[in-house]
């Protein structure tokens, strides 16, 4: 299979740009990690009307992403603290 690329939707861009420096480092380096160990990672998905997307953690923050398996593409759609993830 070949190489993975990640995709943030407008929105994600938005959100990561608004986080502290040290925060937005960690989602990335572990965006990085999620790339590289992307086939051995059990991707979580949501349940009832948002089960198209799947999530993973990073500290406090929730990242949300759709996975398109035809070109390879995981896009981030959205990232949010926990607390206000699942409202």
């Amino acid at each position: 299979m070949g190489a993975w690329e990640i995709e943030f939707s407008p929105k994600a861009e938005y959100e990561l740009s608004k986080l502290d420096p040290a925060t937005r480092r960690r989602i990335i380096d572990k965006l990085d990690w999620f790339l590289d160990n992307f086939e051995f990672v059990n991707h979580e998905s949501l349940k009832g009307e948002y089960g198209e997307f799947c999530k993973f953690r990073v500290g406090k923050m929730r990242i949300f992403y759709r996975i398109d398996y035809v070109i390879n593409k995981i896009k981030i759609e959205y990232l949010d603290p926990r607390d206000k993830a699942y409202r």
